[in-house]
């Protein structure tokens, strides 16, 4: 017993000299010797294809927010133009404070002597109370409710339509902004490896110089195009910022945060289609026609609700009283009593002053223009179709063509240094052909792009 009381005795020591130790050490950060690291407080730089750059912009753009929003709003008018088909039920509850009146009475001539001559009918009450339900139901409508449904859905449809157009307007620019700062760092990237190319050959004459074997128009050649590439860089470099802070905009990031675009620009194959084949996709899924022809079957469903103006509604009605005093019961008494009624209600404008015939023609008129209006969108869909199938052959035939420039321009680049450096050939060639492999995979580099941006603009025209 006693050798098991110093053990809890030397346990409880141990920790409290343990929590005194560490009360009382200086506060520092924890190094590396350490058990625990002192976390770093910079945020990683995200690495972001173009696809999840699209993902991350459509959960940050108000854009689409406001364009779901009102989705939902119109969803919600449906449900208010489906409500017509239930019944209404409506409470009242009143109260009435009136002055005070002469009681209502009955002469009658007198019995007997000492008899009352006058008898009080009712009380006066000045101060009354009641509660109403009332129940409406419409019965014949002559279809009006059902066209106002119809016209509400087909907005509701027009409305999503503007939605899904909206969003894939916001996804285009969205890869626009992210190719064009892919290419800006590209050509970037191959402006400083020019540069460094130009500034090399610019010691090589120095050297060559200074041993007498370089002239100084050649050396001033040399730094004339090293400043003028180095100016082309810095050009490209503000390209490519740019391009970086419109892409954190429309991903909700900082606009100092630091980006790293990981998809590089690799074209495969022209269009994987025809024409007409495309055409087809287009007018099948895009948006807009679909807006446009959500809003033609709207403009028919007025119309059908306007021509239903014309006819009489009928409704049946139930109303329930519980008031004190009750009117119905007569003579009054100032008790709670309850009563009900039921009936039918014929309603039925005879003369409106033209406004049922006005607003008919308004909905024929608005049914033209949606026609129109659907019939326009083809051709510019079909335009917008032709016009983006070209673009991915042309791009995707730029690309080939600079590919063959850029292995031209390599080899030119190779023979003529050897050349040089074997007395065969000047330095200005030696500078010509450097500008012309820079240009060569300047294009090659801007024409990958062009099929990228052409081929998610081609998908934006058939309506993917």
């Amino acid at each position: 017993m006693k050798h098991t009381t110093w053990i809890w005795f030397g346990v409880i020591w141990g920790l409290v000299h343990s929590s005194l130790a560490l009360a009382n050490r200086p506060d520092k950060p924890l190094t590396s010797g350490d058990a625990v690291l002192t976390p770093d407080p910079r945020p990683l730089t995200p690495v972001v294809t173009v696809d999840e750059a699209v993902r991350m912009a459509l959960d940050a753009s108000p854009i689409l927010r406001s364009a779901r929003r009102a989705v939902d709003a119109q969803e919600a008018i449906v449900s208010q133009a489906r409500s017509g088909y239930y019944p209404r039920l409506a409470t009242q509850t009143r109260y009435t404070w009136q002055s005070e009146v002469d009681p209502f009475l009955i002469t009658v001539p007198a019995a007997g002597p000492g008899l009352p001559r006058s008898i009080q009918v009712s009380p006066v009450v000045t101060n009354t109370y009641g509660v109403r339900a009332q129940v409406q139901q419409a019965v014949f409508t002559a279809g009006r409710i059902g066209h106002r449904v119809e016209a509400a859905r087909s907005q509701t449809d027009a409305t999503r339509a503007r939605y899904d157009q909206t969003k894939s307007d916001f996804v285009f620019r969205v890869r626009q902004v992210y190719w064009e700062g892919v290419r800006a760092a590209e050509l970037l990237r191959l402006a400083e490896d020019g540069l460094r190319r130009v500034e090399a050959h610019r010691k090589d004459l120095e050297h060559l110089r200074s041993v007498g074997m370089a002239v100084d128009r050649d050396l001033l050649q040399a730094t004339v195009q090293e400043e003028e590439t180095r100016l082309q860089a810095v050009r490209v470099e503000e390209r490519r910022d740019l391009a970086l802070i419109e892409l954190r905009s429309l991903l909700g990031l900082p606009l100092d945060r630091e980006v790293v675009l990981s998809d590089p620009p690799v074209p495969v194959e022209g269009p994987a289609g025809t024409v007409d084949e495309f055409v087809r996709q287009a007018i099948a899924q895009r948006p807009d026609l679909t807006g446009v022809r959500a809003q033609v079957e709207g403009a028919r469903s007025t119309i059908r609700t306007a021509r239903s103006e014309w006819f009489p509604q009928v409704s049946l009605l139930l109303n329930t009283d519980y008031a004190r005093p009750n009117v119905r019961f007569v003579p009054l008494k100032d008790t709670w009593r309850r009563s009900w009624e039921a009936g039918v209600m014929f309603n039925w404008d005879v003369y409106d002053g033209g406004y049922r015939s006005a607003r008919s023609a308004e909905a024929q008129a608005r049914l033209d223009a949606a026609e129109a209006q659907a019939e326009e969108t083809v051709r510019q869909v079909t335009l917008d179709v032709h016009r983006a199938v070209r673009e991915v052959a042309l791009s995707f035939q730029s690309w080939n063509v600079a590919r063959t420039r850029v292995a031209s321009a390599e080899e030119s680049a190779r023979v003529t240094r050897a050349q040089f450096v074997q007395g065969l050939a000047l330095s200005a060639d030696v500078l010509d052909a450097e500008n012309r492999l820079l240009a060569a995979r300047t294009d090659q580099a801007s024409s990958g792009i062009d099929w990228m941006m052409a081929t998610a603009a081609l998908d934006r025209a058939v309506g993917r």
